[in-house]
């Protein structure tokens, strides 16, 4: 029984590391501040990510992790339960299109050293012809693989790959504080709120560092019918160990990177986190006494693991957007087909379908159709946990719910922790739209709003239809609901 517990807790907590760690966030929140990011690293985890973890475990207790479709509509009811759902699964068909493109850039760094997936060739097409092929075909064996009860093996594959990115990452470091006798390259200079010293900039990094700890929910889905207090022990160890993740990389990349002349040069956030790898083998072969010409080729080799292990790590995150949403979303309507692994197979396969529409159309009309698709999901992807810290001290209130489990004590707590988490939701989403209309993308702005009403309508349309049926069975013989329990 132990041992089960253990499994299920570690397990859990490697599909939560794919999920939400995202290894070149941490270099890009120390580029924007230095050693500043701990700050927001810090303050996003308090005010958001660490209470809305803890209300995904009381819920998760209380309601037998059946998914966050089942704790809305418990709340909420089922109307709106639907709505908000669909509205966040509908977004992230778009991030999956989104993340079918963009997958291959670390594994072209990986074996090429350089992004060259913009210019690869496929059957005779080129660019995004050629990454809409691969897209498809990505789409096709993921699917396949998910229809064949792999998706939680991969998923672990790449938690598995954030602890050994890290590991590197985290030892290198200290060999190179042992070896520099404590001495820093970035010094006490490297402590700075941000580059340009306002009040907006530093809005926008505590947005980003909200963002870096988003999708939660997802993890939820993998858990899905897993009873287990396994799981919820993972899920909080998880979070912890995530937040300290971030800390540590921002203290480690600075042991080695300068970060003023950091700062002063031509990098890309694209390639940001390979270069500070490579910087990392470099520095450590010419601690151990290496030539020049050894530490470049160390550096390479680090360069390449980074983008492999990213790509596993990637790869991860992409079954989990794949499946978690489609599993939450469809697993409670009773057209479903479950196959032999428990896999709605035939919903998959629509799903497939529909994804190859979607990577045809952004061929055909080129990378900017994507963009604005892209914006239109941003905010429709916050909607459940919107809604989720919203109930929560209504769910705590309800004393006909059983809650085997109770992470905030008082009653203080929850209101102040709900209110603040809440409200961390709100600002990120209106920030976002605000940061684009005052960079005077007025249309991308309009764009940004219009998604979530788009949405939602498509979503409360769905649902009509399924009320009307509805009505009509149960004049006849018997009533079928939308969701089974």
């Amino acid at each position: 029984m132990k041992e089960r517990l253990r499994f299920s807790a570690i397990a859990t907590m490697m599909i939560f590391f794919a999920a939400i760690f995202s290894f070149a966030d941490a270099p890009e929140v120390f580029y924007q501040s230095g050693y500043g990011a701990i700050f927001y690293i810090l303050m996003a985890a308090m005010a958001f990510f660490l209470p809305y973890v803890a209300m995904l475990i009381e819920y998760g207790a209380a309601f037998k992790n059946e998914g966050i479709y089942n704790y809305l509509k418990n709340m909420i009811g089922e109307k709106t339960a639907f709505v908000a759902v669909a509205m966040w699964y509908m977004a992230f068909l778009i991030w999956i299109t989104k993340h079918s493109f963009a997958i291959w850039e670390p594994l072209s760094y990986a074996f090429y050293g350089r992004d060259i997936s913009h210019t690869a060739s496929v059957f005779e097409l080129e660019g995004l012809s050629a990454m809409g092929i691969l897209a498809i075909a990505l789409i096709i064996g993921m699917s396949a693989l998910i229809q064949c009860g792999a998706a939680k093996k991969i998923a672990l594959a790449g938690g598995f790959a954030v602890v050994m990115l890290n590991a590197v990452l985290f030892s290198g470091g200290l060999v190179l504080l042992i070896a520099n006798e404590g001495v820093l390259a970035s010094g006490l200079s490297a402590i700075a709120l941000n580059q340009d010293s306002t009040g907006v900039a530093s809005l926008s990094l505590l947005n980003f560092g909200v963002c870096m700890f988003a999708g939660a929910e997802l993890v939820v889905g993998f858990a899905h019918k897993d009873k287990g207090a396994g799981v919820l022990i993972g899920m909080g160890a998880a979070a912890i160990s995530i937040v300290a993740m971030y800390v540590v990389t921002v203290l480690a990349i600075g042991v080695f990177v300068h970060w003023e002349t950091l700062m002063s040069q031509d990098i890309t956030m694209a390639n940001l986190a390979y270069v500070i790898m490579e910087n990392l083998g470099y520095m450590m072969a010419i601690g151990a006494g290496y030539t020049e010409a050894t530490a470049v080729k160390a550096g390479i080799i680090f360069y390449k693991f980074t983008g492999l292990s990213m790509f596993i790590i990637q790869l991860s995150g992409y079954i989990i957007l794949l499946y978690s949403p489609l599993k939450q979303f469809a697993s409670h309507l009773p057209q479903r087909e479950n196959n032999k692994n428990k896999v709605p197979a035939n919903v998959l396969a629509l799903q497939t379908m529909l994804l190859i529409m979607i990577i045809a159309l952004v061929c055909i009309n080129g990378e900017e159709y994507l963009e604005w698709m892209v914006l239109m999901a941003v905010i429709p992807t916050t909607a459940p946990s919107f809604l989720l810290i919203l109930m929560f001290p209504w769910f705590r209130a309800k004393k006909k719910i059983v809650k085997p489990v109770k992470v905030f004590k008082r009653i203080n707590s929850i209101a102040v922790f709900s209110a603040i988490a809440l409200l961390m939701v709100v600002v990120t989403n209106m920030s976002f739209v605000a940061t684009l209309i005052d960079e005077r993308c007025y249309a991308e702005g309009i764009v940004s709003i219009m998604g979530p009403i788009l949405f939602a309508s498509i979503a409360g349309f769905i649902y009509s239809i399924y009320e009307i049926g509805s009505v009509k069975i149960e004049k006849g013989y018997t009533e079928v609901p939308l969701c089974k329990d």
